[in-house]
Order: C-alpha cells, then structure tokens, then sequence
C-alpha cells in the first residue's frame, strides 16, 4: 500500500496495527484450561521444603485468600487433554501477588509478578514450561504484595484511615495452563518492535514509511494466511542493517532489587530468589544472553535459604553468562555513611565475589544512590576498583551534568573512569524509543561509539523479562536503532579505558539535585548507623592485639551494618516496617558488640561494676566502684567529651580525680577531662555533695568566651575574649524553625527550596533555668513547646573549651514539618569546608549561579566550618547530616515528617547533640572535638583501676588522623589506617613497639610496596592521601 502522506490513510493503518499488535499479545498462548487450586495462608514466609505437607483449601478465580504481607502456599494441577501432546505448553499465573514456581524439591524455578502499581511493562504473569502429557502439578509461593509493596496513598495529607500504611487483597485472578505458539510470540515481538521504532523515529522519513508498510501488509495478510506469511511480510523492513554511523549499545541483563524499600527485608529475600531463578531460565532460554547482579548480600541470601539454586549461579558465573556487578557488600547510601563504611563496603563486596567465584570485581555499580563524595574515587582506586557506573545525576532538577562518559576525579587527584547509562534508567525494556532516545542523547556520542543499556525489571526486582531480550536480540543489527547485543560490564568498560584520552575530566563530587530530603528523614536510623560505625572501630582497635580476635562475630555484625546502609534503607525513604526490621538489627547487634566488651574484660581477668558505651550498658554501678575507666580510640591530646548511658547513681554525686565532675544532663551524665593516654584511662572516684545551684542567669562564660541567651533560648552575643568580637555578628544563634515541609513530588526524599517560605513559627522557650555551674561545665536548660512537639535542651559550655553544646531531647509528633536550627556566620568568608567520608568538600557560601541554588541543602557527616583561615565558626553534630551555608547563615535539618512512604516516620522520641565552636586561631579543633563528640568508647565502673595496655602504636604529627586500628582479614597481622584531614602535604612519626614492621598495603589489605616502616619512621602523606599498613610478621 502506498499514499502515506494521505493523512486518513495513515491514521488507519496505525490503529490496524494496534489492533494487530494487541491480538497477537493476547492469543500467542491459546486454548487455555483452568488450574484446579488448593492453598495454605500464613503469616508466616515458610522455608520451601516445609510447604509439601501442610493442610490446604480448595480456591477458585475471583476467591480471596490472604491480605498484606501474608503468605500463601498453592497447589495448581491440571489432567491435560490429549490435544496438548507434543505441543509446548505455558502456564498464566495471576494469583494476587508475587509468585515462585518451585519444584518438588523444594528448588525455586522462575519467578511471576501479576501486579506492578507503577509500571504495567513490569507484568510477568506468563511461564513457557515446555512439553508435558498427562497431568501438570506446580507448587507457587505467591506472597501479599506487588513488585512495589502494597496498595497506599503516596498523596496522604495526614494519618488518619484505617490502613495508613496501606492495604492488599490477595485475590486469585486466573490461573491457566495453554499451548504456547512461539511463530506467533515471534511475529508479536517484531511487530511490537518495529511499531515502537516507527514511532520513535521521523514520520516522514523512507524508513519509517516502509516500516509502517509492512506492519500494515503483515496485519492484513495475518487473518486470511496466517503467521507464517505475516512473518515473511516483515523480512525485509527487519533485514535492513543498521547504517554505519550507528552507535552500538552494550546490554546487560539486570535486576536493580532494592535490598528493601516499599517492602521489608524479609521480603527481598524471596525477590531475589525470584529473580535469580527466573534469570537463570532465561540463561537456558537464549544463547547470546548474559545477566549480571551486584550485592554479595543477595548472594549470601540465595546461598544460605536455596543452596540447589546457588549452585545453578556458580556454573552460571563460571561460563561467563552470569556476571557479578559492583564491589560493594550492598549498593549503599554514600553520603551518609563514613569513609571507613565505603572502605568496608568495597572489602567485604570483593572478598565474597571472590571466594564464592574466584571474580575480582573492579565496577562500582551503583546506580540508584542519591549522590557521590568527592573522596569515593580514592576509595574505589586504592581497593583497585576502576571504573564507575550509575544514572542517578540525570535526574537533576535544576541543571544538566555535562558528561555521560568521563573521568571523575577526587580531591586527592585520584581518577576512575565513569559511565552514566544514557537511557537514564536502570530498568530499560529493551524498547526501540528507549534505545533510539539513548543513542540520540548520548552526550559523548561525537567521539565514542558505544554506550551501556542495563535491560530488565528492577526496584522490586525481576530482570528482564522474554520480551525485554527479544528486543535486544532484534535490535543487533537493525537499520533505525543502535546496534544491541548482550555483553559483559567489565569488557564494555575495558575498551572504554582503552580510549580514556578522549573523555573530559570531571572534578570534584557528584552532587544529585534531587531527594535532599533523605538527609534528615528517619533520624533514629541515621543516628544508629552512626553509633555502629564508630561502635566497630572501638571494638576492632580493643582486640587488635588480642590473642583470640573475634573475627567471625565482628564480620557478621559488620555485613548486617553494611545492609543497613543500603540507599533506600539509611536514607529514610523505605516502609515503616523496615524501620521496625532495622531497629531489631541494630538491638542484636549492639547486644553482640556489647558481649565482646563483657569478654575483653573477663579474658583480661578485670572485674567490673557497670559498662556504658552508647551501644552498651551492663551491671550497675555501686558504692563499691573506686574508679571509672575510659578507653577511647580517638587520638587526641585536648580535654576531651564523655558521654556515659544509662548510669544510675542512686542519687550520688561523683568527682573524678577530685576535679571533674560526673554531671548530668537528662537521660546521660557528662565529663570534660584530659586523656592523656591512648587506650585506657583511670580516674579515683570520690564522692561529693551535691551542690544546690541558686544562680539565675542567662550567660554562659569562662576564660575564653562569653556566651548570653536570650529568655527564648537563642545566643544573643558570643564574645570572643581573644579577639574582643561579637561572633554572633549582630544576629541571633540557636534559631529553631518550624517549617511546613510540602516537597512536589517524594515525601521521605525531598526537601523543595521553596520552604523556606513556608515558615510556620521560630521558636520560643517557654522555660528557662540555670541547671549547672561546677568544675567542668556551665549549663542553661531551655524547654520549647510546639502544638504538638516538646523539646527539652541543655545549652552547655565546657570551662576550658570555645565550642557551645546543644543536648536536645525531643518529643516529635508533627505532621510534614522540618524542624532546623541557624546560627548567624562571617557572611564576607566564602567557602565551606564540609566534612566528607574521609576527606573535606569546600563549598560556596554564596549564590553565584544556578547550580550553587541547586545546593541549598547539602551532605556533611561530623562538621561544617566557616573559616577565613584564622578565624571562623564550626557546626557540629552527632547524627545530622542535612546543612545549608547561604549568605551568612549556617543552617542544620533536625527532623522530619514526611507521610509518605511511612506515615509514621520520625514520631516520639529523638535525643541528639550538636554544638556550636566559634575558634579564633589557625590550630582549630573542629576535627578532635567532632571525634570526641562521636566517639562512643567505653566507660568501667571498677573497684580497681584497668591497667591494660596501651594502643599499639601512634602518628605524631598534625593533619593525619589514625582512622582504623585492627588485625588483618585473614591473619594476626596489625593493620593500620591513616587519612589526612586537610588537604595538605603532611609527614608524620610512626610511634611502636621496636618488634612491628610494617608494609604499605592498599584498602584491601594487599602490599603494595617493599619499603618497611619501623618505630621511629616517617610516613609522607599528600593532600587527602588514605593510607593503610599491614604488620609483616616473621
């Protein structure tokens, strides 16, 4: 037929096509039979091989059998008609949920999802199960929940309802078994396919006119010859190859499974059997496929619960069909965690990969997280990862990243060469528009001639489906898409490195304008991750010269740590009952942290009254107590903070040395003291009486500044004694805001710019009292009162300290509110200096363009300094991570409210500290003192004081702080970590016993050079440079 541009003709033919396409789709299985059903409902996710046995009711179409998070076990037989001898058979599969078919040994066999509620191109509800006679029995696991949870409101405005956190009705739709027609699954696909690329591509143009030619002929010819000849129709549009300029797209099967997100964790374990086994299928399916997953997690999962299946994967992986993705234990959150979580993160990801496949992964696969550090590219290349791999900055609200293929490089100079995929999603269909958009957006697409597609379902998991590697398989060499094969991520990247010349240089973070949000949002999680990392350096550095190392106990914590920190766990943006999963996790974990404390003391022969840590309390304190003990792993040689748990005094009060008072604020008591030495330090404790305090004053002072606060708890001068000057600038410090928090799109995600338009009140404290003014601390307490929400805080000034704290306790109960604290700033000084893991981002202070406004809400970890270079004016905190630094004001986000995914995210009861430290000399202490501030130690109630060795070894010199100390992976050896914090060239003293020497090594504890480093030695660092040191034993 010809006359395309007769507009009515042309209308026609598409909606023939239409119909054509959609005929096809829904009769390619045919002749359906209806499943006879039995089913066992629980609450329970049964392990396989225990469902065989269990009693089972009758269920037919349209009968519901379970609601959310509730479990079912079928049973689907089926006696086959002889019609179906010799015919490959499928069975449709919509049973109200998630489903796995398992064979009668319990094995999983492949994976179906009848219900995706954001995106229909996710349905899988068809399983090819080839030729059979007689009678079909299949076992399925169909779990409540879609591949994205289950039914909510994500557009709630408060909480009320029955089902706030959403509902499920499992309901069995169909179950059917038919002939499977695979001409006529063919001529669908290409159909399908080539009408999708007609659509994609000019109109006008020779090429689309013929296609749609052909597609008309085909849908014509198909009713009165049949397949076979709608097939032949089509030959000659699919036969054109593509023209030569085409670019080429490596795919690679793929599976993003949120290691929990809309779902619990318990659940992903069975989306990833899901996937794995499905994939596995597909492996059988197609010769030229190959599929690839990251997250040695998931592995360990499917090793563990399905070891038949496991095995499966090995053989997979072994002929290079299966390809493990990304170095990483998890893809984790990079923001929020520290430097040493990314260091782990790395070491226990590549280990697993290669002790369970003899693969050393060299990807960063990462392409869901909401933002990269600028130290991430010295960490992926001393763990001797290369190459980088995600989308995520193309979602930028407010500005285009200018590369898509680049090398990025960190503040110490270090490069990885990085790849966005220029489909800008990790969950491509393999469709024509995706791939001809791609190849149309690809920014590099002037020199470079290949680009990366990760095909498959993902979030929820699933990869891809029959349809999604069809596509690929029929785009291999096809005039009008790019030329589509499937292909190994770590061959793709090697011949990118082979034409590293001619990508650009990117430096510095990669800054997503997006989901800032996730900063803030679920704060007790936040603030427990950050007690687990600093809980296993302690533990690491207390046995690190211990003959029985508890390697094993602190690996298994370390990994549940590590899954913690996946990128929609830590964020906050997950489902209330993650959050009730987490919280358990980090309960069990920090018993078990706890119980080594309890054995490093016992094996040391040192009896003990109480143990506090902030992960751990033990015992209780008695009269009987003649000394406190404190061990620290923090280097520091300044008076230092201690925050000891969940002490119960009885009342008494206690006197350390006789001259520092144990002091209480709230739920925690307080020392300021010097620990001189490194490790453990003893204090005689003696009792006094309790001083009863009649001050009433508003001003907090001592020989180096002066603070006064207003009644309603703000700072209204801060004079600096050195310098006679008012650091409060003509302002006002400790300003709490209340905002009304009403992001466009992502509630848990996003904070929008525009609220700080949207200030409902500042604060005022409706309380105020002198609370404390003894040997080591003056302190104010300040309580505020909201509508619904009580804060309760102590503003406390160390009596030989600059730095002001802020013990806040908090009763939140608001609904899509931020609560933020600002203190006034030097606005002439124009950078930042953030904290990142292990380095420091500087940061403009002043909006210049439309990429500084982008930031107005940005990642630091333990601090943010202001600073001309002499003086300057720090923000610290314990657990926040969310700051803004505009025009004179440095600003912190507190908490949240969001409703949406967790209705009941943030509520109750928060306590945390942060401080304010105004310096007025070039030797600030803004790292020592966020050290000490973070540092959870440990703290011993005894009879006698504990005289156990000191640390090991030591760094002298300034800038270089010792970030880990513990035994190797795999022997007794010592091993060190070292990182300069200010990006400076430093040389530093090693201080050791004369028996250790030491060698270089890289993160993953592999030397790296000869030289030996002794007692006595200096160690060069450059700017930012992470160096770590193995013991060389004889």
């Amino acid at each position: 037929m010809r006359g395309w541009s007769q507009q009515g003709r042309q209308i026609a033919a598409v909606n023939r096509i239409r119909d054509f396409i959609h005929e096809l789709k829904r009769s390619y299985v045919h002749s359906e039979l209806a499943f006879s059903a039995t089913r066992h409902t629980c609450d329970e996710r049964l392990p396989l091989n225990d469902t065989f046995d269990l009693e089972r009711l009758p269920i037919k179409e349209g009968e519901r059998w379970g609601s959310a998070w509730q479990s079912s076990y079928f049973i689907l037989s089926c006696d086959l008609p002889k019609e179906y001898e010799g015919k490959e058979l499928a069975v449709r599969l919509n049973l109200g949920g998630e489903m796995l078919v398992y064979s009668e040994s319990g094995t999983p066999l492949y994976g179906l999802t009848s219900y995706s509620h954001y995106e229909k191109d996710y349905l899988k509800d068809t399983h090819r199960i080839g030729f059979h006679k007689g009678k079909v029995r299949l076992y399925v696991e169909v779990a409540a929940n879609d591949l994205f949870g289950i039914e909510r409101d994500e557009k709630k405005l408060d909480r009320s309802g029955k089902h706030p956190e959403g509902v499920w009705n499992g309901i069995v739709a169909y179950a059917r078994i038919g002939i499977f027609d695979d001409q006529r699954w063919k001529l669908f696909m290409a159909s399908e396919f080539l009408f999708d690329l007609y659509q994609s591509i000019d109109k006008d143009s020779p090429r689309a006119v013929r296609v749609l030619g052909a597609l008309f002929d085909a849908a014509l010819i198909y009713p009165v010859r049949g397949t076979e000849a709608a097939l032949s129709v089509l030959t000659e549009v699919l036969d054109k190859p593509a023209v030569p300029s085409a670019l080429s797209t490596t795919a690679v099967g793929h599976a993003h499974i949120d290691t929990a997100w809309l779902w619990p964790i318990a659940e992903t374990h069975r989306k990833v059997t899901r996937t794995f086994a499905s994939q596995l299928r597909n492996l059988e399916r197609y010769p030229s496929y190959l599929f690839g997953a990251s997250t040695p997690q998931h592995y360990q999962w499917v090793k563990e619960e399905h070891p038949a299946l496991y095995a499966q994967i090995r053989s997979a992986v072994a002929s290079m069909r299966w390809e493990p993705l990304g170095a990483m234990w998890v893809e984790p959150d990079c923001s929020l965690v520290s430097g040493e979580s990314l260091v782990r993160q790395i070491v226990e990801g590549k280990q697993f990969f290669k002790e369970e496949f003899g693969i050393d992964v060299r990807n960063c696969w990462i392409p869901d997280v909401f933002g990269y550090p600028a130290s991430l590219p010295q960490i992926l290349r001393k763990a001797d990862v290369q190459y980088f791999l995600t989308q995520k900055i193309s979602w930028n609200a407010h500005t285009q990243f200018p590369y898509e293929t680049f090398i990025w490089e960190g503040i110490d100079g270090s490069q990885v060469v990085t790849h966005f995929l220029p489909e800008r999603t990790y969950n491509s269909g393999g469709r024509a528009d995706g791939l001809i958009r791609a190849e149309r957006g690809y920014l590099e697409k002037d020199r470079l001639d290949e680009f990366l597609t990760a095909v498959g379902i993902g979030d929820g998991g699933g990869g891809p489906k029959d349809e999604h590697i069809e596509r690929i398989i029929l785009a291999k060499n096809l005039e009008g898409v790019p030329k589509a094969s499937f292909g190994r991520v770590d061959r793709f990247f090697e011949r990118l490195e082979a034409q590293k010349e001619l990508l650009d240089l990117y430096r510095g973070e990669l800054y997503l304008e997006l989901h800032r949000g996730t900063l803030t949002t679920q704060a007790r999680t936040k603030k427990n991750n950050r007690i687990f990392e600093e809980a296993i350096r302690v533990i690491e550095s207390l046995f690190a010269t211990q003959k029985r190392y508890p390697r094993e106990t602190i690996k298994h914590v370390l990994r549940d740590g590590l899954m913690l920190q996946f990128h929609d766990i830590l964020p906050g943006s997950s489902i209330g009952k993650v959050y009730r999963e987490a919280d358990s996790l980090y309960a069990r974990m920090f018993a078990t942290l706890g119980e080594l404390i309890v054995e490093y003391l016992e094996s040391n022969k040192t009896d003990w009254n109480f143990i506090s840590s902030s992960f751990f309390t033990r015992g209780r304190e008695t009269k009987r107590s003649k000394y406190l003990s404190i061990y620290r792993f923090n280097d520091s040689d300044d008076m230092q903070l201690v925050k000891i748990e969940g002490l119960d005094t009885d009342g008494r009060s206690y006197m350390l040395d006789g001259r520092y008072p144990l002091t209480r604020f709230g739920d925690s008591h307080w020392l300021y003291l010097p620990l001189a030495r490194k490790g453990w330090n003893s204090f005689v404790i003696s009792e006094q009486h309790p001083v009863k305090l009649s001050k009433d004053s508003l001003i907090l002072e001592n020989e180096h500044i002066t603070y006064e606060f207003a009644p309603n708890g703000q700072i209204i001068h801060a004079i600096d004694h050195a310098t006679g000057r008012d650091r409060m600038h003509g302002a006002s410090g400790n300003v709490l805001r209340l905002y009304a928090d009403t992001p466009q799109k992502w509630e848990a995600w996003d904070i929008d710019f525009y609220y700080r338009q949207q200030e409902i009140e500042t604060l005022q404290a409706v309380e105020h009292q002198y609370h404390v003014d003894n040997e080591s601390f003056a302190a104010l307490r300040f309580v505020y009162k909201t509508e619904h929400s009580t804060i309760l805080q102590y503003a406390i000034l160390p009596k030989q300290g600059r730095q002001v704290y802020f013990k806040t306790h908090v009763d939140w109960n608001e609904c899509r509110k931020l609560l933020r604290v600002e203190f006034p700033i030097d606005s002439m000084v124009e950078w930042a200096s953030c904290d990142i893991p292990y380095g420091v981002l500087k940061r403009k202070t002043h909006i210049q363009d439309e990429k500084d406004f982008a930031q107005f809400e940005f990642a630091a970890r333990g601090f943010v300094d202001v600073g001309d270079g002499t003086t300057g004016a720090a923000l610290l905190s314990d657990s926040k991570y969310g700051y803004s630094c505009r025009d004179g004001v440095l600003g912190m986000s507190l908490l949240r409210a969001p409703l949406d995914p967790d209705p009941f995210a943030d509520l109750g009861e928060h306590s945390f500290v942060y401080a304010l430290y105004p310096y007025a000399d070039k030797a600030n202490h803004v790292r020592a003192l966020s050290n000490a501030l973070n540092d959870p130690g440990v703290a011993v109630f005894s009879e006698e004081p504990i005289m156990l060795d000191a640390q090991p070894l030591s760094l002298e010199g300034d800038g270089v702080e010792l970030s880990v100390l513990k035994q190797a992976e795999t022997s007794a050896a010592l091993v060190f970590r070292a990182v300069e914090t200010g990006g400076q060239e430093r040389f530093v003293t090693l201080h050791c016993a004369s028996t250790l020497v030491f060698n270089e090594a890289n993160l993953l504890e592999e030397a790296i050079s000869d030289t030996e480093y002794r007692d006595g030695d200096q160690i060069a660092f450059m700017p930012f440079e992470i160096k770590t040191f193995v013991q060389i034993l004889r």
